[in-house]
C-alpha cells in the first residue's frame, strides 16, 4: 500500500523521474515474492522444490516416515500454491487503495465544486465509510465463505473491486463516490477467507506442529 501511494502521489506531482524509485521497489519485492512461491512448487531440485522432493523421496524405501514426509512436501506445495493466489488477490486489493487515495482530493474538487479545505474533510468521510463498511463486512464476507466457499467469495470481492473502480471513473455526484467506497469496504474484507483458505488446506497434525 505504501509503495502504491507513493508511485501515485509522484506521477500526480508529475515527479515521472522519480517515480522509479518506489515502482522498482514494488516489483522487487511482487517478483521476489512471486518467482520465490513458483521455485517451492515446481523447482526440479529436492532441494528446493517441494513436489521434487516429494517424488525423490516416494522412489525411495517406503516406511511410515517417508510417507508422512511424501505427504508433507505435497501438502506444503498445495499450500503454497493457494498462498500465492491469495498474495496476488491483497496485492490487487493493495493497489487499488494505493491508486484511489492521492486522488481523492481533486476528484472530490471536481465534482462536489468545493474549496480544498473542504474537500479534504469531505475525503475523510469517504475513507471512514470504507473503514465503517470494511469493519463490518468482515464478519458477514467470513461467514459467506463458510457456506458458498472461499474461492467463490474471493472471485466475487475482485469482480466487485473493478466495478467500483468503473463506478468512480464515472461518478457524476459525491453521493456516487460515496457509495463506490462503500462497495470497495464491503468488497475489501477479504482477509478473513484469506486466512481461512491456509487454514482449509493445513491439516490438523501440521497446525499443531507450527
Amino acid at each position: 500500500i505504501a509503495f502504491s501511494v507513493a508511485t501515485t502521489i509522484l506521477l500526480k506531482m508529475h515527479g515521472t523521474k522519480y517515480m522509479w524509485v518506489t515502482l522498482a521497489q514494488m516489483v522487487w519485492l511482487v517478483a521476489v515474492t512471486f518467482t520465490a512461491a513458483w521455485q517451492k512448487i515446481f523447482s526440479d531440485s529436492p532441494a528446493i522444490g517441494f513436489l521434487a522432493q516429494a517424488d525423490r523421496l516416494a522412489a525411495g524405501p517406503h516406511n511410515a516416515s517417508t510417507a508422512a514426509l511424501v505427504f508433507n512436501n505435497r501438502i506444503d506445495a498445495a499450500i503454497t500454491g493457494v498462498f500465492l493466489v491469495l498474495v496476488a488477490a491483497i496485492l490487487i486489493d493493495s493497489i487499488g487503495f494505493g491508486i484511489v487515495l492521492p486522488v481523492l482530493p481533486s476528484l472530490i474538487v471536481e465534482l462536489g465544486h468545493v474549496g480544498l479545505a473542504q474537500a479534504s474533510r469531505i475525503g475523510g468521510y469517504l475513507l471512514a465509510v470504507y473503514a465503517v463498511t470494511h469493519f463490518f463486512a468482515g464478519p458477514v464476507i467470513g461467514s459467506l465463505s463458510d457456506r458458498f466457499g472461499r474461492r467463490r467469495v474471493l472471485l466475487v470481492s475482485l469482480l466487485c473491486f473493478a466495478a467500483d473502480y468503473a463506478l468512480m471513473a464515472v461518478a457524476p455526484t459525491l453521493a456516487w463516490l460515496f457509495l463506490g467506497r462503500a462497495i470497495a469496504g464491503i468488497a475489501g474484507a477479504t482477509y478473513a477467507p484469506a486466512n481461512a483458505i491456509i487454514a482449509d488446506v493445513t491439516p490438523p497434525e501440521r497446525s499443531e506442529e507450527r
